[in-house]
């Protein structure tokens, strides 16, 4: 998806009290984030990691989220887990232990969509950690949603080591 063109992100670049060149926008395909090296002291990537569809994107992904955090910058993300109901309700099957699964939801909310799957909790810390890494914690947490009680996430919390 262009950003670009995505009503809620124009819409939200158009406020009055943002200034645009602060929240760039990310064309589809385009993994190098726009900051200088180690340009913040955190980073949160809440939900996001989940619709990135290729590994190898998110590994890319994951690894500017290091480059542009300072020496002991923290990174706190969340990811769906294996076990969230997209794939195990929704998943179109045959569902992958790990990779791109088809979701369709039925019923209040309808829509069909692609999202990746990690295997498991051994895997969201090998792709933080193969970038460099150092996991603090790895958490596990249900939350209902819509009378679902199996929204499952991880949250990793996360830093870039300090220099030297």
């Amino acid at each position: 998806m262009d950003l670009e063109s995505c009503t809620p992100a124009r819409t939200f670049r158009e406020q009055p009290d943002i200034d645009p060149e602060r929240f760039p926008l990310l064309a589809d395909g385009q993994d190098r984030l726009p900051f200088a090296d180690g340009f913040f002291e955190s980073v949160v990537s809440n939900q996001v990691l989940n619709f990135i569809l290729s590994r190898k994107r998110i590994d890319r992904v994951v690894g500017e989220f290091h480059r542009v955090l300072v020496p002991g910058g923290r990174l706190i993300a969340t990811v769906m887990a294996e076990d969230n109901y997209f794939f195990t309700e929704y998943g179109v099957p045959p569902v992958p232990e790990e990779g791109v699964v088809q979701v369709r939801l039925r019923g209040r909310l309808e829509r069909e969509d692609y999202y990746y799957r990690f295997r498991d909790a051994a895997d969201v810390r090998d792709c933080f950690e193969r970038q460099g890494f150092v996991l603090d914690d790895l958490g596990y947490f249900d939350y209902a949603f819509l009378d679902v009680s199996r929204a499952r996430h991880y949250i990793v919390l996360a830093r870039r080591p300090e220099a030297g």
